[in-house]
């Protein structure tokens, strides 16, 4: 049950407007309109630099950021795909977590800045996802390689997972998926209830996004959606594992 703070603080971003960005479809493509014309920064802020080691290096056109803690050596390896609806950047609360990562759980955080939609729709960016994915598995070191996604990004972490299930079996040891999008198509009837709550989201203006991150593909392709891959009955064998412990999907 969500406190009574949260409460209040959805309620407050609500009333101020938080969700014009994706309040309509008309909304979402002004956004990348703007965006297009005036891209947003994905670079980590100067802070991080003060915990962690940084470098920056590219997989075709994406910049792929390496954050590792400073002055130790890591225990971990994660990759991060950071979430935005497909059309939004890396930004500071995304950063935050990597920061967490690096300091409390000692891990090497691989960042990649993937390109966003309408440009980087899901047959472009799912097949680099899976090789930068199978390139930090292949590179081996204690602990494996755990995938963390968020929201939009939780969505195009696990479409690579079982794009490289499909082509080599390999997978992460871990599978951790936050607040997942995985159906673009906003099509579940339990939806409408759960919009009214929602201080940020609304399902128009996501399903727009979608719509654009989808680009020739059909929503419900599983490299779109990869929850229609589960529905579909591939289970593990797509490389989502059902212990609750190794992995999240909804």
């Amino acid at each position: 049950m969500p406190s009574l703070r949260s409460r209040a603080l959805s309620a407050a971003l609500v009333a101020t407007g938080r969700r014009r960005r994706f309040a309509t479809a008309e909304a979402v493509r002004a956004t990348v309109a703007q965006a297009a014309r005036r891209p947003a920064s994905h670079l980590p802020p100067r802070s991080l630099g003060r915990v962690a080691e940084l470098s920056r290096t590219f997989v075709g056109a994406w910049p792929v950021y390496d954050a590792s803690p400073r002055g130790q050596e890591p225990v971990a390896r994660v990759l991060y795909v950071h979430g935005g609806a497909y059309i939004g950047e890396l930004v500071r609360p995304h950063w935050s977590l990597i920061r967490t990562l690096v300091t409390r759980a000692r891990a090497r955080v691989v960042v990649p800045a993937y390109v966003l939609a309408p440009r980087g729709t899901a047959d472009r960016n799912v097949p680099v996802a899976a090789d930068l994915l199978s390139g930090l598995i292949e590179s081996g070191g204690a602990g494996g390689t755990v995938l963390i996604g968020d929201s939009a990004g939780a969505g195009l972490a696990l479409a690579a997972a079982q794009r490289l299930r499909e082509r080599t079996g390999a997978q992460p040891s871990r599978i951790v998926l936050i607040s997942p999008w995985l159906d673009v198509s906003m099509s579940h009837p339990g939806q409408a209830a759960l919009e009214a709550a929602d201080p940020v989201l609304a399902r128009a203006g996501l399903a727009e996004a979608g719509r654009l991150y989808a680009g020739t593909l059909a929503a419900d392709d599983p490299r779109v959606s990869p929850l229609q891959r589960l529905l579909r009955g591939a289970g593990a064998a797509d490389g989502v594992h059902r212990d609750p412990g190794r992995a999240g999907h909804r």
